[in-house]
């Protein structure tokens, strides 16, 4: 049953219900060993490469979302600002419309799209449709009417050439450090109350929409997915942690994953990681003394170590689950 009061739904029955073929591939985040699935299925996983090459990306033109959707955006946005959950504003955003593998090199097709066109369909997949919009579009959700519309086999999550969702790129950073008694830890923060998804979840302490402001002269012309990501990460950095950027320096970070989340219809995300050669407890006291007040976070670092995080995995956030089974594999 659809909740009516949550925009997403994260039950792993519910996400089974529409995607139980792809649930079953071995393309998705798992651990056989320890019986860990995250709702994640992989596109390129960077985690056994001698060589750390992001991929490269291409300009391919600008997404429009579908004519029938624009009532509903509308009706979404309105709904969301009145809350005052879409503070950012609406940032230009990197659409994946199709991607190839060459040689084990990725290459991204991207359009440029924008984030209220994320937040109208993946981030709206469960909401209730109104009778008339249900009746129109014959589904009672969008999560139901992106697999009608792109004639995608029952139980299977649809491709991005099929996709009419907006499919932005998202990056998610995991920051590991030891704490005290030397046990290696990453760390979390929690969303408030004030966001348009995920509110109250455990999450990871870095993750962000990517911008994209790309020129009519980068048509067709391969570019580095590395330096698309490290440009929103310098300007997030301080924003989210206020962490120096002589601490927390991109150039360190490195990336695990490229997946598709299911709970979101397939959003594209990446995971990497940085390691810091620093206390827990001293880097939680600079955050604290840096952190300026935020309605995304609250002011609370927590760690917890791997063989914890796997002990209460059920009760983890999507995000973390996909971090979590990452790092045990």
């Amino acid at each position: 049953m659809i909740n009516k009061h949550h925009f997403l739904t994260y039950d792993t029955n519910w996400l089974t219900r529409f995607y139980h073929q792809t649930s079953q591939r071995a393309t998705m985040l798992r651990n056989k060993e320890l019986q860990l699935t995250a709702p994640y299925e992989i596109i390129v996983d960077y985690r056994n490469q001698g060589q750390l090459d992001w991929g490269s990306w291409e300009y391919s033109g600008e997404f429009c979302i579908a004519e029938e959707l624009t009532s509903i955006k509308k009706q979404f946005i309105s709904m969301l600002e009145q809350n005052d959950g879409l503070y950012k504003g609406n940032n230009v955003c990197p659409r994946v419309k199709t991607y190839s593998i060459m040689q084990n090199k990725l290459l991204l097709k991207l359009e440029k799209a924008s984030y209220f066109d994320q937040v109208a369909t993946n981030l709206a997949l469960d909401y209730p449709l109104e009778e008339t919009d249900a009746t129109s579009l014959q589904a009672r959700c969008l999560r139901e009417w992106d697999l009608q519309q792109s004639n995608t086999p029952h139980g299977t999550l649809p491709s991005f050439e099929s996709s009419q969702l907006a499919n932005t790129i998202g990056v998610s950073l995991g920051i590991t450090v030891k704490n005290k008694n030397n046990e290696k830890v990453f760390l979390t923060r929690t969303r408030t109350s004030h966001v348009a998804v995920a509110a109250h979840q455990e999450v990871l302490p870095f993750s962000f929409s990517l911008n994209f402001n790309p020129t009519p002269s980068m048509f067709g012309k391969q570019q580095s997915i590395k330096e698309l990501i490290k440009a929103d990460f310098i300007q997030e950095q301080a924003e989210e942690l206020g962490i120096d950027a002589s601490v927390l320096d991109f150039e360190n970070v490195k990336p695990l994953l490229l997946c598709r989340e299911l709970c979101r219809g397939g959003k594209p995300q990446f995971f990497c990681e940085i390691e810091l050669d620093m206390c827990y407890e001293d880097l939680q006291n600079h955050i604290s003394e840096n952190l300026l007040p935020q309605k995304e976070f609250t002011s609370t670092i927590k760690s917890h170590t791997l063989n914890e995080a796997q002990q209460s995995f059920s009760t983890l956030s999507p995000e973390i689950q996909a971090f979590v089974v990452a790092k045990s594999s």
